[in-house]
């Protein structure tokens, strides 16, 4: 048996991927703790210089930093009793710091395994994995056009279909490129539909990934109280994890219309092939090319102009 830490679980994907209930599942299980959307750990890993001093670790200056950050305080539930508890001098580095925490939050629940749920560190895997050497890393992927429905479902969301196209590309190419580069100890990938469809198939296997044994009970945990947090459950976009996992009522097939899935493929086409999905528009319209070509323009001005 190692005496390292324990694999540090990562849920990562595209946003309205499932991540969610991947998550709510896994966090069913009687020794795993998945906090929904941590969040902190890839921004301040990023800024660890501000910790990790000559003179030994600031945890004080970490404290005020966790504090600050609402999901801290609302989505681990940690007030700064809990992290000052958690982090009892001596503080190695950013890395062992951020195991303690997680570590008193599976605690809090009485359990002894730990991970965070955060569709943005799809796109911070090298990162977390440089961070975390123990880190696992399971990437659930779905159809790139039902993600954009659900998306759209969303009020105040984009609405566009090439833009949702490329966002969808962009974050699972860079989830699949890093797990390539991880490789199968560290990395492993669900499809949402497999999930729903078959949920006991598609979840033992996630377990024998996070050297976990499978419970079927994972598979209940609509009926379970408090598996999901009461912000969570409160949220209409989360309204399906009251019910059983089962494939959706809404599908691109009969709610997409035909221009948008045309320039979405346009866009998207050769991610959805690598893939395995089937396409709607085997020969994207030349309009549809045409609306996918000056999208894909405005795409990369607007990440340029953020990134200055």
């Amino acid at each position: 048996m190692s005496d390292g830490p324990p694999p540090f679980t990562f849920v990562v994907g595209c946003g309205r991927s499932g991540t969610t209930v991947l998550r709510t599942v896994l966090d069913a299980h009687p020794h795993l703790a998945v906090a929904h959307e941590g969040r902190f750990v890839s921004p301040l890993g990023k800024r660890r210089s501000r910790y990790e001093r000559p003179e030994g670790f600031d945890t004080d200056r970490l404290v005020a930093d966790l504090l600050a950050d609402r999901a801290t305080r609302t989505n681990l539930e940690l007030d700064e009793d809990d992290l000052r508890a958690a982090l009892v001098p001596p503080v190695a580095d950013f890395a062992d710091a951020t195991r303690r925490v997680f570590a008193h939050y599976a605690a809090k629940r009485g359990k002894d395994r730990y991970g965070d749920k955060f569709p943005g560190y799809v796109l911070r895997m090298d990162l977390l994995a440089g961070l975390f050497p123990e880190g696992r890393f399971v990437h659930i992927v779905r159809d790139g056009r039902d993600v954009a429905l659900s998306n759209r479902a969303i009020e105040g969301q984009w609405d566009d279909a090439v833009a949702l196209a490329l966002n969808w590309v962009t974050r699972v190419r860079a989830g699949r490129e890093a797990g390539a580069r991880l490789g199968p100890g560290r990395y492993h990938e669900v499809r949402y539909e497999a999930l729903v469809a078959t949920p006991g198939e598609t979840v033992a296997p996630v377990c024998r990934f996070l050297d976990l044994t499978y419970e079927p009970a994972m598979l209940a945990f609509a009926a379970r109280d408090g598996a999901v947090p009461a912000k969570v459950e409160a949220n209409p976009r989360h309204a399906r994890l009251a019910e059983p996992l089962s494939p959706g009522t809404r599908s691109w097939r009969s709610h997409m219309e035909r221009d948008d899935l045309a320039a979405f493929e346009a866009a998207a086409g050769d991610l959805l092939d690598e893939l395995g999905y089937e396409r709607a528009v085997p020969r994207p319209w030349p309009s549809a090319r045409a609306r996918a070509t000056w999208g894909r323009a405005r795409w990369q001005a607007r990440r340029a102009w953020a990134r200055l």
